[in-house]
């Protein structure tokens, strides 16, 4: 699969249908994958368990997705962490703006419309294929 074993992951999102759905997937590979219903509660958990990579909406109660990134990057803690948006909210200069994506160390950006749970979970396999 190319993904290592027990490696930690946080899903952030008020809603938790993506997790339920994730987080055997992510096991079978070796993954413990904590969820965080809000931006607050995400930022605790992952300064915690400093996860190898963070899946987080953008718009949520509290603290938006992108404020969460910028704390967490600023933390040394999780300044190395890896992030993957998952988000109704897709607007297009946001989606494909490579160069913002990467300012704030952002792998992907995906809109749930267009991924089911199983197509996330290919998109992370891929993602994390070619990493030691």
């Amino acid at each position: 699969m190319g993904i290592k074993t027990l490696e930690k992951a946080v899903l952030i999102d008020d809603d938790d249908k993506y997790y339920n759905i994730l987080k055997p997937k992510l096991e079978k590979c070796g993954y413990i994958l904590k969820w965080a219903k809000n931006g607050e509660e995400g930022i605790f958990i992952s300064k915690k368990i400093k996860p190898r990579f963070v899946i987080t909406d953008i718009v949520m109660p509290r603290i938006n997705g992108f404020e969460l990134i910028k704390e967490l990057k600023r933390n040394p803690d999780t300044a190395n962490t890896k992030f993957i948006i998952l988000s109704d909210w897709g607007e297009a200069r946001l989606v494909y703006d490579v160069k913002f994506l990467d300012s704030l160390g952002i792998m992907k950006y995906l809109v749930k419309s267009s991924h089911t749970p199983t197509e996330v979970f290919r998109e992370i396999k891929i993602l994390f294929a070619n990493e030691n």
